[in-house]
C-alpha cells in the first residue's frame, strides 16, 4: 500500500489499485503537435524566481553556461574545483550503486541458507550452494571496490579543500550535502529506489524522467491473483498524453513543488481551458504529489474538490480519466474516501463503468480508483453492482479485470459481495468453458473462500457444488452435447474432489451432491466420463483425454505405481474411497454392468467399468476396512452373473496398470522373480539336458559350417549354443576341432571387415554384438576356451594396434575413426573388451597383449578421438577383478575433462547400486545371475567405491558433485539400519557435506553413530536452532506444495517419443517419502530423543498447539496467516517426532494425539484440519500410535504382515467432513428417489409406494425470478442525500402485478419533493414504478415502452434529468441486480451526466441553505 505520509521517493510502492497494466500518462494523439512545438523552447520563468533553492549552487552540477556558474569561469582554480566536484559526485554515485549491488548479493545469499530436502533426491541444495559461492565472490569484489571508491572520494575531497584554500576561495566542500550523504545513507534508504539517492546528490530531476518511471511502475503485472491468462490484452495501450516536462534543469524542492502544485490546482479550476492544458496540469499535479507526498496534507482540498466534480462532468474522456487519477493519488486513508463518496464520486464511477468500450481509458482509471477504495474496505454497493454488470457482459473489454476485482473483494469484504449476490455470478461463470483457465481460477478461489470461517459464513449457503454437474444433466435436454464441455466438466469435478474443501462440499447433507453425480452412471455417455473422474481422483489413472479448449492441456496418462508412493496421498485416496463406499458406488457399478451386459455397443463402457471396479476393490481392501466379499452383496440373483467377465477386466487391469504392487509387498517383484527362474531353468536345460545328437543337430541348424555368408547363419541357435552346450568343456573341445569356432573368430576379427563393416542400422546389428559378448564370455569361462583365445593372435592384437594408430592420428584405412564409430558396429569391440574384464582369465589376455597400456594412453588427450575411445571404454570395464580397471576408473574421476569426470562418476554410482543391491538381496536367483557375485562381498571393493565417490564431493564441477551426492544418498537410505561401519567412511567428508548442505546429513542423523559424528561438529545444534526459528515454517510451504502438486511431481519427465521409466528401475526406497524433516530424523535415535527432551523443543511445540485448542474451545481461535503458519509448523514437527517408535511415547505423554483429533474435527480452517489429518497419519506409522488412534475412534491401515503403513481414517466421517456452518449427520440408508419406467411398455415400475409430485407453478416462477433478480431486503439510505424507501411486498389484489416484481411503498420526506409540484411527484412515481417492473421479464417490455413514451412526452420539462428521479433509480440499481441490457437502458435514460449536474447543483443549494440557516440561528 502506498503510504503518502512517508519520506519522499521518486518511485513509491505500487498499490493494489495500480496493478492494472496500462499506460498512466493522460493524453492522446489528439494533443496538437503545434502545441508541443510551441512549448518546447518556452523558457521556464520559475528558475529566475526565489522559489529556486539557494543551496543549488553548493551541491548541484550546473552547466558552465548557466548564470550560477558564470562567475567561476574567471580562473583556472575555479574550473579545477568544478571538475573535482563533479568527480566526487560521480564517485559517490558509483559508491551508492556498488553498495546497493552488495546488499542485493547479501540478500540473495540469505535466501540460499534455508534448505528443505525433498523426499526424492534433487539438486536444489547444490544449486543454492553454487549461488552461495558466486555471491561470496561478488561480495568480496564489492568490498574491495567500496574501499577503492571511499579512498578516491577522500583523496578528491582533500585535493578540493587544498586548492580552494590556496586560491583563497571561500567555498567549503563541507558546507554542501555531499559529506552528509554517506551518513544519511541507511538501510531504510537502501530499500528504496537508487534513483532517489542519486537525485539527492544532484538535486536535479526531470519531471519527464520521473513521470516515465511512474508509468513503468504502474505497468507492472497483476499480482493479487496469479494467473497465466493474458488479462492485459483486453486493455488498450493507448497513452494518455504526450507529456511536456516542466524543464530539464528544474530544481524540485518542497517550496517549488508547493508553488507548482498551487499553480496546477488553480489551472484545473478553469474547466473551459483547452483539453491539452487540463491534461498537462493534471499530470504535473500528480507527478509533484508523487515526488513530495508530504505536501498532500498542506493542500486546501475542500476548496479544490468542487473543481474535481466539475472535471468529472467534463465531456472529454481524457479529462475525466485525469480526474479519477487525481483522486486516487490524493487518497491517504478511509476518511478521505468518505469525503470523495460524499461528493457523489460513486455515481461518477458507476457512470464511467457503464460506458462503452470506446471509453476504455476513462473506465481503466475508474477501475483503478475502485481498487484503491478496496484497499481500505470502502467499496460502495453501487460500484460493486456496476462491476458485476461488467462481468456479465461478454463483450466488455474490462470483464476479466472486473472479475479479478470481484474475486479480490470476496476476501476483502465478503459481506459486500454476499449482499450483491456475487456468488451467483461466479456460479454462472463456471459454465463458461470458453476459457477453462479462468474457470479453474474461479473454482479454486471459491474453494479457498470455503477454507476460512470469515469468508465461508458469507458464501456457503449461496454456493452449490452441484453446479459442476450441470453439463451432465444437460444431456437429458439436448440431443447432442459438445464433447469438450463434458471433458472440461470432468476436469473441474476431478479438480474439486482432489481439494479438501471440494470433497467436503460434495459430502454435505449425507453426500447428496456426490450421489447426484453418481446417479449419472445410469446414462452411458456420462458414465464413461464419471469413470475417468473416479480413476483420476483415486490416482489410478489420470484423465486420459486432451481438452481442446484454449489455454489448457490435461496431463497424459501414467501408470498407477507412480501415485502409490506417497502415504499422505494414499491417505487422501483412502478417505475418498470411504466417501464413495458410503455412496454405494459398487452397487451402482454392478447395476450398470448388469443392465448393459448383453449390449455389444456398450462393450467399451463395460470394460472400463470392470477395470475400475477391479481397481476400486483392490484399493478398498488395501486401504480401508472393507470385507473382501462385499461385492457378493450386490450380485444379481438368478442366472445372471455380472462378473462373468472377471478374467477379461483383470487382464485389462494388468495391461493398463502394470507394476502396481499391493501395499506391504512393494519389494516383491514377481515379474523379475519369474524371469530369473525361467532363465535359470533354460540355462540348466541347455547345459545339462542337451545330448550329443541334439548338440550336433543344433550345430548343423546354425548353418555356420555349411554357409559362408554370415547373414544367413542362424544367430539365435548360435547364441543358444554359446549359452548352453559350449559351456560344457567336452562339447567345446569337440566343436573346436571343426571350423565352427574358427569361423566365429574370423567373423569378429577387425581386419577381416565382416563384423566391423556391418552398419548400425542393420536388422541383426544388436544380435551380432550380443553373440560376440556371449562368445568371449563362454571362451574365458573354461580352460578350453582360454586355450583357443591364447592361440588366436589376431583379434586383441589387431584391436591394440588399430586403437594405438588411431590415437596417433593415423586414421587412413583405420577402422577406428569418427565416421565408423557413428555408422558401423566398431563400437561393439569396446563391449567385447568390457566382457573380458569380468573374469580373471579375460584380464590375463588383456595384460598379455598390453591392452591396458592403450587405455592409459587414452588419457593423454592427444586427439579428440582418444576421449571418444575413453568414453566408450569406461562404461564397459568391470572393477572387480583387476587393479588396472580400478586405476583407470579412478584416473577418469580426476581427469581434466569434465565430461569424462561426469561419466566416470555415474559409472561409480551405478556400481555402488549394484553392489548394494546384491548385499541386501536374499534372492539366490538374483545373486546367481549377477556377474559381480563372486566378489561383490569383498569389503575392499565396497570401500573403494565409497571412497572414490566421497572424493567427488570436492569436485569443482557442480554436476559431478550432484551425481556423487545422489549415489551416496541412495546408498545411505538403502542401508539406513547399518551402524558404525556405514558412516565411518563419511567422517572425513562431513565438513564438505555441511558445506554443500547434502541431504545425506539427515539420513546419517537417523542412526546413533551418525548422530555422534554430526554432533561433534556442532551441526545438529545449529540445524535445530535454524529449524525452530524459520525452517519449520518454510517446511509448511514446501510440503503443502508437494502434496498439492504431487500428481505432476511424481510423473517421469519424458518426451512423447521416449520410453517411460519402468517401475522396477525406480528405487522404491527413495520415492515414498515426504520432504525430509529435521525432527523426523532426530527422533529416530535415543540421543535425538534426549536432545528433544533436554532442549524442551516438544514443550515449545505443544504450547502453541494447546493454546490454539483453548482458543478454539473458547470460540476465539485466530485465523491470521502468521498464526496458522506457526501452528502448522509445530503440528508437522510433533507429527514427525511421533512417527518414530521412540517419539510416539513423548507425544502420548502430552496427549498430542487428542489435540490433533480435536483440530481435525473442530478447527474453523480447512487447511488446519487437513494438516491434522496428515499428522495423524504420521502417528499411525507405529504400532503404539495405531493403538492410541484406535482407542480415540480412528482406524489405521496395516500391511498383509500387520505392519502399520501410516494411513489413519476417522470413524466419524460425517464429523470430519462437516463444516460448523453446515453440520450434517451420516445416514446409513439412502434412496435416490429415481422413478424408473419399463423401456418396452413405458409403464411406471413401482418399487414400493411412489409419492405424487406436487407442482406449484407460482412458486417455481417465483424461484426463477428470485435467481434472476435478487430482491431480499429493503433499501437502506447509505448516503446523506435523500432516497426512497423500497420494499419487496407483492400486491395481492392488483391483477397487473406479479409475485416478484419490485413494488414501492413511498414514504417521501419533506426534502425529497422540495419545490416539486404534485403533478411532477406523480410522474416520478410512475417512472419509478416502471423501472421496478423491469425486474420482471414478463412485463419488462411493457415497462420499457412506458418509459420511452414518458421520455418523449415530457421532454420539455426534462423529467428524466430530475435529481429526485435520479436518486431513486440509482438506489434501485444500487440494491438490486438487473440484466446488463436493462442496466444499460436505465443508464441511458436516468444515470447520466445531465442528471448528475442537476443533482450536484441541488446538493450545493442544500449546503447553502444549511449554512444560511446556521448563520441565521
Amino acid at each position: 500500500m502506498n503510504n503518502l505520509d512517508s519520506s519522499p521517493r521518486l518511485e513509491v510502492n505500487r498499490s493494489r489499485s495500480d496493478t492494472i497494466n496500462t499506460q498512466e500518462s493522460i493524453g492522446t494523439s489528439s494533443v496538437s503537435i503545434h502545441s508541443n512545438a510551441k512549448n518546447k523552447n518556452k523558457k521556464n520563468l520559475i528558475l529566475s524566481t526565489s522559489f529556486v533553492s539557494s543551496k543549488r549552487s553548493e551541491y548541484n552540477t550546473a552547466l558552465p553556461s548557466s548564470p550560477l556558474n558564470s562567475k567561476y569561469n574567471k580562473s583556472t582554480a575555479n574550473k579545477t574545483l568544478f571538475t573535482l566536484k563533479n568527480e566526487i559526485i560521480q564517485f559517490q554515485n558509483e559508491l551508492i550503486e556498488v553498495k546497493r549491488k552488495k546488499r542485493d548479493a547479501e540478500r540473495l545469499k540469505k535466501t540460499t541458507s534455508s534448505n528443505i530436502y525433498s523426499g526424492t533426491y534433487s539438486t536444489n541444495h547444490l544449486e543454492k550452494h553454487s549461488i552461495r559461492i558466486k555471491t561470496n565472490t561478488q561480495i568480496r569484489e564489492f568490498d574491495n571496490l567500496i574501499k577503492k571508491l571511499e579512498k578516491q572520494i577522500t583523496e578528491a575531497k582533500l585535493k578540493y579543500e587544498n586548492i580552494a584554500k590556496m586560491s583563497g576561495i571561500a567555498f567549503s566542500l563541507h558546507n554542501n550535502s555531499i559529506d552528509n550523504l554517506t551518513a544519511s545513507y541507511s538501510e531504510e534508504d537502501a530499500d528504496g529506489d537508487i534513483s532517489y539517492l542519486s537525485n539527492k546528490l544532484t538535486s536535479e530531476i526531470s519531471l519527464g524522467d520521473a513521470f516515465n518511471r511512474q508509468i513503468s511502475a504502474d505497468n507492472s503485472s497483476i499480482h493479487s491473483i496469479q494467473t497465466n491468462y493474458d488479462i492485459e490484452k483486453h486493455i488498450s495501450n493507448t497513452p494518455l498524453l504526450n507529456y511536456q516536462p516542466l524543464g530539464e534543469n528544474t530544481t524540485i524542492n518542497k517550496e517549488t513543488a508547493i508553488w507548482l502544485i498551487s499553480d496546477s490546482m488553480q489551472g484545473l479550476r478553469n474547466i473551459h481551458s483547452p483539453v491539452e492544458d487540463l491534461i498537462k496540469r493534471a499530470n504535473d499535479f500528480i507527478l509533484l504529489i508523487e515526488m513530495h507526498p508530504e505536501i498532500r496534507n498542506e493542500l486546501a482540498l475542500p476548496t479544490f474538490m468542487p473543481s474535481i466534480q466539475a472535471l468529472l462532468l467534463h465531456e472529454d474522456k481524457l479529462v475525466v480519466a485525469a480526474s479519477f487519477k487525481i483522486c486516487r493519488y490524493l487518497i491517504n486513508g478511509a476518511e478521505f474516501i468518505d469525503e470523495l463518496l460524499s461528493l457523489r464520486l460513486a455515481e461518477f464511477i458507476v457512470i464511467s463503468l457503464g460506458k462503452e468500450n470506446s471509453y476504455q481509458i476513462e473506465r481503466e482509471q475508474a477501475l483503478k480508483l475502485v481498487r484503491k477504495f478496496n484497499e481500505y474496505k470502502k467499496l460502495p454497493k453501487s460500484i460493486m453492482q456496476a462491476i458485476i454488470s461488467s462481468i456479465e457482459k461478454t463483450d466488455d473489454n474490462m470483464r476479466y479485470i472486473c472479475l479479478e476485482t470481484l474475486l479480490e473483494t470476496c476476501f476483502i469484504d465478503p459481506e459486500l459481495v454476499n449482499n450483491c449476490r456475487g456468488m451467483r455470478v461466479l456460479e454462472d461463470l463456471l459454465h463458461d468453458f470458453n476459457s477453462i483457465k479462468i474457470v479453474s481460477i474461479i473454482l479454486d478461489t471459491i474453494l479457498q473462500l470455503m477454507s476460512h470461517h470469515d469468508t465461508r459464513k458469507s458464501f456457503i449457503n449461496d454456493f452449490d457444488i452441484s453446479v459442476l454437474n450441470i453439463k451432465f444433466s444437460d444431456l437429458n435436454n439436448k440431443p447432442t452435447t459438445n464433447i469438450d464441455n463434458l471433458q472440461n466438466s470432468a476436469y473441474l469435478i476431478s479438480r474439486a474432489l482432489k481439494n479438501p474443501d471440494g470433497y467436503r462440499l460434495y459430502s454435505v447433507n449425507n453426500f447428496e451432491p456426490l450421489k447426484q453425480l453418481m446417479s449419472f452412471l445410469q446414462v452411458p455417455v456420462c458414465a464413461s466420463y464419471l469413470f475417468d473422474i473416479f480413476l483420476d481422483v483415486l490416482r489410478i489413472k489420470s484423465l486420459n483425454f486432451k481438452v481442446k479448449a484454449k489455454y489448457f492441456n490435461t496431463p497424459r496418462t501414467t501408470s498407477h505405481y507412480v501415485y502409490k508412493e506417497c502415504m499422505p496421498i494414499n491417505q487422501q485416496v483412502a478417505l475418498l474411497i470411504t466417501i464413495f463406499h458410503h455412496c454405494d458406488l459398487v452397487k451402482k457399478i454392478t447395476n450398470l454392468i448388469d443392465e448393459f451386459e448383453n449390449d455389444e455397443s456398450k462393450s467399451p463402457l463395460l470394460n472400463k467399468a470392470r477395470y475400475f471396479l477391479y481397481e476400486y476393490l483392490n484399493l478398498s481392501m488395501n486401504l480401508i476396512e472393507v470385507d473382501p466379499f462385499i461385492i457378493n452383496k450386490y450380485l444379481p440373483t438368478g442366472d445372471k452373473n455380472s462378473l462373468g467377465e472377471t478374467f477379461l477386466f483383470e487382464k485389462i487391469s494388468y495391461n493398463l496398470n502394470k507394476k502396481r504392487n499391493t501395499i506391504g509387498l512393494e519389494e516383491i517383484d514377481y515379474n523379475r522373480n519369474v524371469k530369473n527362474l525361467s532363465l535359470a531353468l533354460r540355462s540348466n536345460a541347455l547345459i545339462n539336458k542337451v545330448d550329443d545328437l541334439k548338440f550336433r543337430r543344433m550345430v548343423f541348424d546354425s548353418k555356420v559350417l555349411q554357409i559362408k555368408d554370415f547373414s544367413l547363419w542362424n544367430w539365435n541357435i548360435i547364441q543358444e549354443l554359446l549359452v548352453g552346450p559350449l559351456m560344457n568343456p567336452k562339447q567345446l573341445e569337440e566343436l573346436s576341432k571343426t571350423k565352427f569356432i574358427r569361423k566365429l573368430l574370423v567373423f569378429y576379427r577387425p581386419l577381416r571387415q565382416r563384423f566391423s563393416n556391418v552398419s548400425k542400422k542393420s536388422r541383426l546389428a544388436n544380435k551380432y554384438i550380443q553373440v560376440g559378448c556371449q562368445f568371449f564370455k563362454t571362451m574365458i569361462a573354461t580352460s578350453e576356451g582360454m586355450k583357443i583365445l591364447i592361440d588366436d593372435t589376431k583379434i586383441i592384437p589387431q584391436l591394440t594396434s588399430l586403437l594405438f594408430r588411431a590415437m596417433e592420428g593415423k586414421t587412413d584405412g583405420n577402422l577406428f575413426k569418427e565416421s565408423s564409430l557413428s555408422t558401423k558396429l566398431v563400437f561393439g569391440y569396446f563391449k567385447f573388451i568390457g566382457t573380458l574384464t569380468t573374469n580373471s582369465n579375460g584380464i590375463y589376455l588383456l595384460n598379455k597383449w598390453n591392452f591396458f597400456t592403450i587405455i592409459y594412453k587414452m588419457f593423454q588427450n592427444s586427439s579428440k578421438i582418444s576421449t571418444k575411445f575413453l568414453m566408450l571404454t569406461l562404461p564397459e570395464i568391470d572393477i572387480m577383478y583387476s587393479s588396472h580397471c580400478r586405476a583407470i576408473l579412478g584416473k577418469a574421476l580426476v581427469t581434466s575433462d569434465e565430461h569424462v569426470r561426469k561419466l566416470a562418476t555415474k559409472i561409480m554410482g551405478t556400481k555402488l547400486r549394484q553392489v548394494t543391491d546384491i548385499l541386501l538381496s536374499n534372492n539366490d536367483a538374483t545373486e546367481a545371475s549377477s556377474p559381480m557375485h563372486t566378489k561383490s562381498e569383498d569389503p575392499l571393493i565396497h570401500k573403494y567405491i565409497l571412497e572414490k565417490l566421497t572424493r567427488q564431493l570436492y569436485d569443482l564441477n557442480p554436476e559431478v558433485v550432484a551425481i556423487a551426492d545422489e549415489a551416496l544418498y541412495e546408498y545411505v537410505v538403502k542401508t539406513e539400519n547399518s551402524s558404525q561401519e556405514l558412516a565411518s567412511w563419511l567422517r572425513t567428508s562431513l565438513n564438505q557435506m555441511v558445506f554443500i548442505s547434502s541431504p545425506i546429513l539427515f539420513e546419517l542423523m537417523s542412526n546413533s553413530y551418525g548422530f555422534q559424528i554430526l554432533n561433534e561438529i556442532n551441526y545438529i545444534e545449529e540445524e535445530r536452532l535454524s529449524w525452530i526459528s524459520q525452517k519449520d515454517k518454510d517446511y509448511v510451504y514446501i510440503v503443502e506444495e508437494f502434496l498439492s502438486n504431487y500428481e505432476s511431481l511424481a510423473k517421469p519427465d519424458y518426451k512423447e517419443n521416449e520410453i517411460s521409466i519402468p517401475a522396477d528401475k525406480v528405487d522404491s526406497n527413495i520415492k515414498k517419502r515426504l520432504p525430509l524433516h529435521f525432527y523426523g530424523s532426530l527422533a529416530k535415535t535415543d540421543d535425538g530423543i534426549n536432545m528433544i527432551t533436554s532442549c524442551r523443543d516438544l514443550v515449545i511445540f505443544m504450547d502453541v498447539i494447546k493454546k490454539y485448542i483453548a482458543d478454539l474451545k473458547a470460540g476465539k481461535a485466530s485465523e491470521k496467516g502468521d498464526d496458522i503458519l506457526e501452528l502448522k509448523a509445530k503440528m508437522w514437527s510433533c507429527g514427525f517426532i511421533g512417527s518414530t517408535p521412540l517419539g510416539i511415547g513423548l507425544a502420548d505423554n502430552y496427549s498430542l494425539t487428542e489435540d490433533f483429533i480435536t483440530i481435525a474435527y473442530d478447527s474453523t480452517v480447512t487447511s488446519l484440519r487437513t494438516t491434522a489429518f496428515y499428522v495423524l497419519g504420521l502417528l499411525s506409522k507405529t504400532k503404539e500410535g495405531c493403538e492410541i488412534l484406535d482407542e480415540l475412534g480412528w482406524t489405521c491401515c496395516l500391511t498383509v504382515f500387520s505392519e502399520p503403513v501410516g494411513i489413519a481414517l476417522p470413524k466419524a466421517v460425517d464429523k470430519f467432513l462437516s463444516y460448523k456452518e453446515m453440520e450434517w449427520k451420516l445416514k446409513q440408508e439412502y434412496s435416490d428417489g429415481m422413478i424408473t419406467f419399463d423401456s418396452d411398455s413405458g409403464n411406471l415400475i413401482e418399487n414400493g409406494k411412489v409419492e405424487e409430485i406436487a407442482l406449484n407453478l407460482d412458486k417455481m416462477l417465483a424461484d426463477i425470478d428470485n435467481m434472476e433478480n435478487v430482491i431480499t431486503e429493503p433499501i437502506k439510505n447509505y448516503y446523506n442525500y435523500n432516497s426512497t424507501s423500497i420494499e419487496t411486498t407483492p400486491e395481492k389484489d392488483n391483477k397487473k402485478s406479479y409475485s416478484n416484481c419490485i413494488t414501492l411503498n413511498f414514504s417521501p420526506t419533506k426534502n425529497d419533493f422540495t419545490n416539486v409540484d404534485d403533478e411532477l411527484k406523480k410522474l416520478i412515481n410512475e417512472a419509478v414504478t416502471s423501472v421496478c417492473e423491469l425486474s420482471n421479464h414478463i412485463i419488462a417490455n411493457k415497462a420499457i415502452k412506458n418509459l420511452t413514451e414518458m421520455k418523449q412526452k415530457y421532454a420539455n420539462i426534462k423529467l428524466f434529468e430530475n435529481e429526485v428521479l435520479f436518486s431513486k433509480v440509482f438506489d434501485i440499481m444500487n440494491h438490486y441486480r438487473f440484466k446488463p441490457n436493462v442496466r444499460k437502458f436505465l443508464m441511458g435514460l436516468f444515470i447520466n451526466k445531465k442528471s448528475m449536474r442537476n443533482l450536484i447543483r441541488s446538493d450545493r443549494q442544500k449546503i447553502r441553505r444549511l449554512r444560511t440557516n446556521s448563520l441565521t440561528n
